[in-house]
Order: C-alpha cells, then sequence, then structure tokens
C-alpha cells in the first residue's frame, strides 16, 4: 500500500494522505488506519493495516459525512486544519488546496476511502479515463492489502486453535491409562491414534482385586476391569465427551459385583443429568473374576471384541443382546453376557475406525480382515498390536486417516 500511495503522490504530486475506515460507523464517523506525509514513514506504522481496525478510536469530520453519497472519485477543495485539530483529517489533510478521494471497495461495498492532499499547486483533476484506471488500481491494492490482512488473521487464528487443541490432546493422553500397572495373571497393550490432534476414542483398564471377598491369596490371579469407549465424531467435541465420560466413571464406587450393566446404567444417568443428548458413546465394559475364570460383559452399540483361543481359533464374542449406545434413552437397560476364559486366551478390543480404515480405492479394513490378522499374529499383546497396525497402515496406503483408532490387547498369561 506504501508503494502505490508513493506512486499516486509522484503522479498527482500528493503530499499527504490518509486511509480511513467507515465500516459499521454512521454519518461523519470514521476510523484513522494510516496517515502518509511525503518523505515519511506510514503512521502509525506499516504493520496489519486492517488487522486491529476495530480497535481504533472513533473520529468525526465533515467530510466524512459528504463521502457517504457518492461511491466515485470526488476532489474537495478548501480542507482548513483549525487550531484545536490534534490529529485527524485536519491535522493530516488540512491546508490543503484540493483532497482527491477514492472509494475502496471491500464485500461488494465502500468501506474505505483514501484520501490525498494534493496541495495548492497539486495536478489537474484525473480526467474520466484517468479516474476509471485510479480507481480499478487503487482497489486491485487495497485488495491485496485486504487479503494478506485476512490471511495473517487467519494464521493467527489457526495457529491458537492448534494450540488449544494440543492442549486438549494433552489432557486426553492423561485420561488414558499407562497400561504399566502389574496386574497379576494378565498381559496387555494397548494403542491408540487420533485422526486430529485430539479425538473421541476412550480406553480404561483396572485392577479390581481390592473388591475381592474373600481377599485374594498369595499368587492368586487378580480380578480385572477394562472399557472400551467411542464418542460420536472425532476432533475436540469429541474429546470433551469422552472427557466427561472419564469424570463420570471416576466417580462409581459399586466395584465388579452389581456387574457391567450396572456400570453402563450409571454412567447413563448421569449423561443425562444436565443437558438434553446431542451426541452419544459406544461402549463395551467387562470384569474378569479369576476365581471362576469367567469373563462377564455388557456392550452398548460398540464394535464386539475378537477372543482368540489358546487353540489359535478367533471368533467375536458371543452375546444374546447388543445394548444401544450411551446417551439415546435415560432409562434403557442393559444386559450381561458372560464366557469362559483359560491361560493363553487372548482378547481385542478395537474402535470402528480400525474395521473402517479405507484403503485408496474405498474398501474398509473390515472385521473378517481384522480377524485373519489376529490369528496369523504372534503370541505376545504387544507383538499382536504392531502385526496389526501394519496391516492397516498397508491397506490405508496413502489414504488419509478418517477416524481415531484404538486397539487393546489382553491375555489371560499360563501363570499368574
Amino acid at each position: 500500500m506504501r508503494l502505490f500511495i508513493e506512486c499516486l503522490q509522484e503522479r498527482f504530486s500528493a503530499e499527504t494522505a490518509a486511509l480511513i475506515s467507515v465500516r459499521d460507523l454512521e454519518g461523519d464517523q470514521y476510523r484513522m488506519l494510516a496517515r502518509f506525509r511525503a518523505g515519511e514513514p506510514v503512521s502509525p506504522g506499516e504493520g496489519d493495516l486492517l488487522a486491529d481496525e476495530r480497535c481504533r478510536s472513533v473520529e468525526r469530520d465533515a467530510l466524512v459525512a459528504s463521502l457517504r453519497h457518492t461511491d466515485r472519485i470526488r476532489t474537495f477543495t478548501g480542507v482548513q486544519g483549525g487550531e484545536k485539530a490534534q490529529n485527524g483529517l485536519r491535522l493530516v489533510l488540512g491546508g490543503m488546496g484540493r483532497i482527491l478521494a477514492v472509494p475502496l471497495y471491500l464485500d461488494g461495498a465502500v468501506h474505505y476511502w483514501l484520501l490525498l492532499g494534493l496541495g495548492k499547486s497539486g495536478g489537474e483533476q484525473p480526467g474520466e479515463a484517468e479516474a476509471e484506471r485510479l480507481l480499478l488500481t487503487a482497489n486491485l491494492a487495497f485488495t491485496c492489502l485486504a487479503r494478506i490482512s485476512d490471511i495473517r488473521r487467519l494464521k493467527v487464528a489457526r495457529d491458537r486453535l492448534r494450540g488449544e487443541l494440543s492442549k486438549i490432546a494433552r489432557l486426553q493422553q492423561m485420561l488414558l491409562p499407562a497400561l504399566d500397572g502389574p496386574i497379576a495373571g494378565l498381559r496387555k497393550s494397548a494403542c491408540f491414534s487420533a485422526c486430529e490432534e485430539a479425538g473421541g476414542d476412550y480406553y480404561d483398564l483396572v485392577n479390581l482385586s481390592r473388591y475381592a471377598d474373600p481377599p485374594l491369596a498369595e499368587g492368586e490371579r487378580d480380578f480385572w476391569g477394562v472399557l472400551i469407549a467411542d464418542a460420536a465424531g472425532h476432533g475436540a467435541a469429541a474429546a470433551v465427551e469422552v472427557a466427561m465420560f472419564d469424570a463420570i466413571l471416576r466417580t462409581y464406587r459399586e466395584g465388579p459385583a452389581p456387574g457391567p450393566a450396572h456400570v453402563f446404567a450409571y454412567a447413563n444417568r448421569h449423561l443425562f443429568t444436565r443437558l438434553i443428548r446431542g451426541s452419544y458413546i459406544t461402549a463395551f465394559v467387562a470384569n474378569f473374576d479369576p476365581r471362576r475364570s469367567r469373563l462377564s460383559y455388557a456392550n452398548a452399540g460398540h464394535p464386539m471384541p475378537l477372543l482368540r483361543r489358546a487353540c489359535g481359533e478367533v471368533a467375536p464374542l458371543p452375546s444374546t443382546h447388543n445394548g444401544i449406545p450411551l446417551g439415546v434413552r435415560r432409562d434403557y437397560a442393559w444386559r450381561q453376557n458372560e464366557i469362559a476364559l483359560a491361560p493363553g486366551d487372548t482378547l481385542l478390543l478395537y474402535t470402528d475406525g480400525v474395521t473402517e480404515a479405507r484403503s485408496p480405492e474405498g474398501l474398509n479394513f473390515g472385521v473378517q480382515r481384522l480377524a485373519r490378522v489376529f490369528a496369523d499374529a504372534p503370541d505376545e499383546p504387544e507383538a499382536i498390536l504392531a502385526c496389526l497396525h501394519q496391516a492397516l497402515e498397508d491397506h490405508r496406503g496413502c489414504a488419509r486417516q478418517r477416524d481415531d483408532q484404538t486397539m487393546l490387547a489382553l491375555q489371560l498369561s499360563p501363570h499368574a
């Protein structure tokens, strides 16, 4: 913009110039965005003139009121400064013999004006053809300035948003268990990958042995509970949903006795305590009783985990009833299922971002492919997830990840 003003100064012998905004103002009101005097820097600076225009003070001048009635180039004569002029147009343009006013369009309307103080000996008023070229050139230059300002503001907003999303992602990672606490009789591993900075997947694995009645004897396997969940959608909104879900679960104090279905009833009831639900959460929760070698579990609309027996056979956990997701009906009652587990059996829990991962051709990874890779994977939980992750990457190829992906591998070890 400075270079453009300098060109105009040379062409019209303009001694001073002012860039003003009348956006969202009325009558004689305006905001001074920049002042220019030949041979001096643009004031108040050469930064982003439009980024903080709403923060500039509102001033008044009768000259501005007269600009409201035209959207063409105009010339004014006899503008005086006045004894009380401390800033604004009279200070910048006062004493000039003539003022050349150039309208600047933005978003289809004149929101800005470029005012050139031609001085008493200034050049002649531009003719009709030159006025058209001046109007076009000035607006091209100003549009460029406005778009650069937009880009800068978008970058600032994007960087701020990324910073906030990174904070959300770090908080979400803090909600996920490290899985480094010992659980006697269980080998375990987990992997989590958000498709954006933050995601809507969630899991937890807890040692429930403190609730055992009578207490466990030395050398016995631990009681444990596992949960995996997926809030609808992904990104920051889904991350907030699972954070709220985590907070609710941390207030649950019933222990394993009432069972997984009771966990769902408790969480669902608290999800409805404040607002009508606009979202939902799918989840699977299970408790393992080592004394009975039984896994009790309930499903709330979540992909059913796969069970690989020690002999290598893979199948989904059997279920006589798959419940609806959490947050859909306030008074819904989930039902439990139960199955026997033996040493060497491995349970694979996952979210739908795994089976719905798409190839470049648009094909889903699918449950059957997941089961085949799981069946052929090594024995250790970490090796199982590494094998599954590689299969997912090979399937996805150059296609982008469209949803959060979470997997847990839990294996009953041969000995406690």
